[in-house]
């Protein structure tokens, strides 16, 4: 079997779909709290391996993902977040959430910080990156700042739906709200 890391949607995970699906969701992606601490590729394994979906394809199981992360999410507080990433987040990341942001661009002493350490903020497309990293480990560079890598701390900023809804925000550059 595929290790989950190494399957990436083909095409852009919808919510609409995933819900029209209507498959039961595992415990693990109906607790917001349970599911913070997964990984997309993570939730994608567990409903990948499951029998009861062993007749969709991947891109239907990509969708659940996408469902499951989204279908919780207020309308208001995701606006609110699509407010928050204009205003704080926009100008390094870029409107699109590429990481190239007028200000984000080669900001200034990155290199001599660490050589190795990518020129210019995340990328919030790369299905690469966000797929593997869970929601906590989002809320702690929110919280913390990027450490060392020029990205201020918002923890101080933020209320904890704020928070929250931010990382929502950030998973739907990589899947269709």
């Amino acid at each position: 079997m595929r290790h989950a890391t190494q399957i990436t949607p083909s095409a852009r995970p919808s919510t609409g779909a995933g819900a029209a699906l209507n498959a039961k969701l595992p415990q693990d992606l109906t607790d917001p709290a349970k599911r913070r601490t997964l990984t997309p590729a993570d939730a994608f394994h567990s409903l990948r391996v499951d029998p009861a979906n062993a007749a969709l394809s991947d891109d239907d199981v990509w969708s659940l993902v996408a469902w499951a992360w989204f279908k919780d999410v207020e309308p208001a507080a995701f606006a609110r977040a699509e407010t928050l990433y204009a205003r704080d987040c926009a100008a390094c990341h870029g409107p699109d959430g590429k990481g190239g942001g007028p200000a984000g661009v080669n900001l200034p002493g990155l290199a001599k910080m660490d050589p190795a350490m990518p020129k210019g903020p995340a990328n919030f497309t790369d299905a690469g990156t966000m797929l593997a990293a869970s929601d906590v480990l989002l809320q702690g560079k929110l919280l913390r700042g990027g450490m060392g890598t020029g990205m201020p701390e918002f923890g101080s900023l933020y209320t904890d739906q704020e928070l929250w809804a931010m990382i929502a925000y950030l998973r739907a550059f990589l899947f269709g709200k």
